[in-house]
């Protein structure tokens, strides 16, 4: 791989130039960083996007050179003219404009909305057979959640492709397993409850070849039991609440015959009298304590409070041996 594509977002204080512009709209956009010619400290960054109203994330490139799928607030099909002000879908609360699944070309041209919903779109990937595969919120009467739906690279054939109805909440970041690997056909993915985890969660492997939900194997065939399961020996929490054994997010397995995955974790810790430490020393009764269902005036007036802001940093993870080199 000699390029890199990723979102930025930077102020518009940010006086940094680019081809003779601005370098910062105040909003998320699309960059690539080309090591083609200069290697990886001298290579040319250049903005694929430039808006300055719209948030443009989770960028992944398309095969063949055809440019990239990316999650946008834009929605350039859904979005309405009324008395000639553009009207945006939000999500259910109210709070900000919804993310859907775009394409555009190499050069950040024909932008195109390929799906459309009531709630985000995120985390696109191309998967080993060319098709898009994403997290979508579901939010349709008891329902709101994430799951897992794949579509061709021009938003048709969209459907489910796990979790609708597996245990846990939100299935995000899904990745697919180094295709000659051992878990070859699996996906390794975060599980996390929509709110209440610091962005993080468990990391799961689930086996969407066999499987469509954890209890619902493709054909009588199938052996195996269920459909995911923990990829660590630390079953770490999907759901709210205190996580003795930390967190974990965005797992990126690498295609080099080891099946080792790069991940993002955060260890346990909590503040006792205003000072951070270890959740290791914690007592039994404190545990328990941040654990209970308690009032905001309780909670407020324990010495011991989980409100340290997460620190999360990249491990390569390798779940052959159940190691972490950080």
């Amino acid at each position: 791989g000699r390029k890199i594509v990723f979102s930025m977002r930077c102020p518009t204080s940010n006086t940094s130039t680019i081809d003779g512009g601005a370098a910062c709209t105040g909003r998320w956009n699309i960059w690539e960083y080309d090591m083609t010619t200069g290697g990886l400290a001298g290579g040319s960054l250049r903005r694929v996007t430039a808006s300055a109203s719209d948030d443009d994330v989770d960028p992944a490139y398309l095969p063949a050179g055809r440019g990239f799928v990316f999650s946008s607030s834009r929605q350039t099909q859904s979005r309405s003219l009324i008395n000639g002000q553009a009207v945006f879908a939000v999500d259910e609360y109210e709070r900000e404009r919804v993310l859907n699944l775009h394409t555009m070309d190499p050069d950040g041209g024909a932008i195109t909305q390929i799906s459309v919903n009531q709630s985000h779109d995120r985390n696109p990937v191309v998967r080993s057979n060319g098709e898009i595969m994403f997290s979508r919120w579901e939010h349709v009467g008891p329902r709101n959640r994430f799951a897992i739906f794949k579509s061709k690279q021009d938003g048709t054939d969209m459907f489910v492709l796990y979790g609708a109805h597996s245990p846990g909440n939100s299935f995000l970041h899904p990745r697919e397993m180094d295709p000659n690997g051992r878990y070859r056909g699996q996906v390794a993915s975060s599980l996390m409850s929509l709110s209440g985890t610091r962005e993080g969660g468990a990391l799961m492997l689930i086996d969407i070849e066999n499987f469509s939900e954890n209890t619902m194997p493709a054909n009588r065939a199938v052996i195996a039991s269920a459909g995911q399961r923990h990829l660590t020996n630390l079953e770490i929490p999907d759901g709210r609440g205190l996580s003795l054994v930390g967190r974990a997010t965005s797992p990126y397995p690498l295609w080099d015959g080891t099946d080792r995955i790069l991940v993002s974790f955060r260890t346990c810790e909590v503040t006792r009298d205003g000072v951070v430490i270890p959740c290791s020393r914690l007592t039994q009764q404190e545990i328990d304590r941040l654990n209970s269902d308690r009032t905001m005036e309780d909670e407020a007036a324990d010495p011991v409070q989980d409100n340290v802001p997460p620190i999360y940093s990249v491990y390569m993870y390798n779940p052959a041996n159940q190691t972490w080199l950080i």
